[in-house]
């Protein structure tokens, strides 16, 4: 219980996790650079030999983001927005497609309503 407590509180202080990290990441390559330049490397050598030795940066912080969230749960919210704003683009289109929903699920229940009343009681199901 107390991990989905965490991952809800990283999802509402998503931005300031995401500065956290950020900042943390800076700092680990920053020591690492520090290190490598008392150790007789020049500035540039040392900034890229510490950019190699932390590897690709945009993949540490999407795993660590797995650990804050649930992957699909991100997902699932990327999902939403993106639907979101597909919606808002068109909505001639989201009205079509609302009212055909709407038809589409209302209509066998209107038919299971209607058909007793015209007598066709064996269409209908049976307790």
């Amino acid at each position: 219980m107390m991990r989905w407590l965490r991952r809800f509180r990283a999802r509402i202080r998503y931005r300031h996790f995401e500065g956290d990290l950020q900042a943390e990441i800076e700092t680990h390559r920053s020591l690492l650079q520090d290190d490598l330049a008392r150790s007789g490397a020049d500035n540039e050598a040392a900034r890229a030999a510490a950019a190699r030795a932390l590897g690709n940066v945009t993949l540490q912080r999407e795993q660590a983001r797995g650990v804050w969230l649930a992957p699909w749960l991100e997902s699932l919210w990327q999902d939403a927005r993106y639907g979101v704003r597909s919606l808002r683009r068109s909505p001639a289109f989201s009205l079509a497609a609302a009212s055909s929903l709407s038809k589409s699920r209302s209509s066998p229940r209107s038919m299971f309503l209607i058909s007793p009343a015209l007598g066709a009681g064996a269409c209908g199901p049976r307790p």
